[in-house]
């Protein structure tokens, strides 16, 4: 008579795949891992591990500096916005004189982008008020100030334009010339012209000749027949300027 099948109370065999608990589980579990990754990737994930509290560290820092950044600029934003309020405050203060005065009053704690239009404003200002000094030194302050390089430019012309204005003639000639180095193309033949004015008035014919000849040459907004005009009149002066005069001659000749 055959034997009743008796089951087994216990399986001698672990069942196929990877335990969910226990030690056993975590090590099988890990070499399943390593198993799985590739061999080239193997290299990366073991520099990720020996060096994953200085990988964190940059993490948090590189979020830090996320949040110092965002937080300037929003501390910058609300500052313009602040100082833009205060230039429209001080340009209702009343007349010309008032606006110049609480426009000065505020300027020294402006952010920076927003100092060279309250000089404009003081410039506008001095000038119809005829305090040429005020505005020289205001035209001043944009020419070394502002980054724009047109806008560096017109500044050095009212710049001049106000110290001639005080009888700093020979201030006015050497920013002219160094305007006339650094001028863009669309201002310069204006720095030349300046230039040829002044260089007349102060009797250097020689100076404001040459100036008028290379405006001949170039391109410009001036009428031909002026520039020829001017050219022919210095000459004559040029050549009056060198004959000799008649107490200058030898009995004689």
């Amino acid at each position: 008579m055959a034997k009743p099948f008796k089951s087994k109370s216990k399986m001698t065999s672990e069942p196929a795949g990877i335990p969910l608990t226990g030690t056993k589980a975590d090590k099988r579990l890990l070499q399943a891992l390593k198993d799985d990754i590739a061999p080239e990737a193997t290299p990366a994930l073991q520099f990720v591990t020996e060096h994953a509290r200085v990988i964190s560290a940059i993490v948090v820092g590189i979020v830090l500096i996320a949040v110092i950044g965002i937080g300037y600029r929003w501390h910058h934003e609300n500052t313009l916005a602040a100082g833009r309020a205060e230039i429209a405050v001080a340009l209702q203060a009343g007349n010309a004189v008032d606006v110049v005065a609480a426009l000065e009053k505020i300027i020294p704690d402006l952010p920076a982008e927003l100092q060279v239009g309250a000089y404009s404003e003081v410039v506008i200002r001095a000038e119809e008020l005829g305090n040429h000094a005020q505005a020289a030194e205001y035209w001043q302050k944009i020419y070394e100030q502002t980054g724009d390089s047109g806008y560096k430019t017109i500044a050095g012309l009212g710049w001049a334009k106000n110290l001639l204005k005080l009888e700093k003639q020979e201030q006015a000639e050497d920013l002219l010339d160094k305007l006339a180095a650094s001028a863009g193309e669309a201002l310069l033949p204006q720095v030349q012209m300046e230039r040829a004015i002044l260089a007349e008035r102060l009797g250097n014919y020689q100076k404001s000749l040459e100036i008028y000849q290379t405006l001949q040459k170039s391109e410009n907004f001036y009428s031909d027949t002026f520039l020829a005009a001017q050219v022919e009149q210095l000459s004559e002066k040029l050549t009056q300027q060198t004959k000799p005069t008649s107490e200058e001659v030898e009995p004689g000749q």
